[in-house]
């Protein structure tokens, strides 16, 4: 038996191997010769579809391991189709493909995702690969302050926190540094992008500002301010008053610190202390009459850090005699004694 005539094969081995050169339809016709006991005979042809081969899995063996913004490399795309090779970007803000589908641009840090693929050629199928990425880093840049620390205003003992921030690669390192009256220094330990510590009366007035630095250069913040509020604390009590009813009295007092403190002037007739209306300077000053003496005359001093309280003052008010018993007509003999009583309050 022999099979001959097969459109895409070859014969081999006797004539009854078939090999399948390329893809199409296989049209084979089984013959046999004359033998002892049959005359020779021609089968009827028979076809079978030569398919394409699968392909292995296409992939790009050239994927640079550390590209740059603005780089481009040419892919190899290895596989064993015999189709066009191409490659596609599914992060087309990160890298593109050129019109040729090789060749790969890098546009900016991020993610690169790309894939290899082939077409159907005249023995394979067509196929695609496994994304593939690779990291683009960003370009190194000097730093940039994008925020600045904020003026301060807090009290004595108060916790104060100044934040700042900057942008560049690589990340810049940050050290604050502070100006008390003689230009500015580092603080030791501050490098991190929030300054925190407990404030005292002696900070109040200091600047502070923050240094970033990277391989690329450096940029400084603007520099903010902290104020630091003091309570107040009397330097000056008022003193006792002794006046003539229809006199004037005067009562002076004197506070310190930051910021400056308001005043009001609190009365004592007997009952305890409450508010003078009006009375919000340093002197109190008023008309005395009879029924003030005694009172007793304080000033509190108060700012948004505490307040403090004056001694008190003691206003004796002294009133003219009144006549309370007058004398009385007297008749005596001479030589006699004669006795005149009179008494004022």
């Amino acid at each position: 038996t022999r099979i001959a005539g097969a459109v895409g094969a070859t014969d081999a081995i006797a004539g009854l191997t078939v090999h399948f050169l390329t893809p199409g339809t296989c049209t084979l016709i089984a013959h046999v010769t004359a033998g002892a006991t049959y005359a020779a005979g021609l089968g009827t042809a028979q076809d079978v579809a030569v398919a394409k081969t699968a392909p292995t899995t296409p992939s790009i063996s050239n994927l640079p391991g550390s590209p740059q913004v603005g780089d481009q490399f040419t892919a190899t795309v290895d596989t064993s189709g015999d189709g066009t090779k191409s490659v596609t970007s599914s992060t087309t803000g990160v890298c593109t493909v050129a019109a040729d589908n090789l060749i790969v641009s890098f546009l900016t840090a991020g993610t690169c995702s790309l894939t290899a693929h082939v077409s159907a050629g005249a023995t394979h199928t067509a196929a695609d690969g496994s994304t593939q990425s690779v990291t683009v880093p960003a370009a190194d840049t000097a730093p940039s302050v994008t925020t600045n620390p904020s003026d301060k205003t807090v009290n004595a003992g108060d916790s104060v926190t100044f934040t700042t921030a900057a942008s560049g690669s690589p990340s810049p390192t940050v050290q604050w540094q502070v100006d008390t009256g003689s230009g500015f220094g580092n603080i030791a330990g501050a490098t991190s992008t929030t300054l925190t510590f407990t404030s005292t009366a002696a900070m109040s007035g200091n600047k502070y500002r923050a240094v970033f630095t990277n391989s690329v250069g450096n940029d400084t913040s603007t520099a903010a301010t902290l104020t630091v509020n003091t309570a107040p604390s009397v330097t000056t009590d008022p003193s006792d008053q002794t006046v003539s009813a229809g006199g004037t009295a005067t009562f002076t007092a004197a506070a310190s610190r930051s910021p400056s403190p308001t005043v009001q002037w609190q009365v004592d007739t007997g009952g305890g202390f409450s508010d003078v209306a009006g009375a919000t300077s340093t002197t109190l000053t008023f008309t005395a009459t009879a029924g003030m003496s005694g009172n007793t005359y304080r000033a509190m001093f108060t700012n948004a850090a505490g307040s403090d309280t004056t001694a008190s003052a003691t206003l004796t008010v002294n009133t003219g005699p009144v006549v309370t018993t007058d004398p009385s007509d007297q008749t005596v003999i001479a030589g006699g004694t004669a006795t005149f009583t009179a008494a004022a309050s």
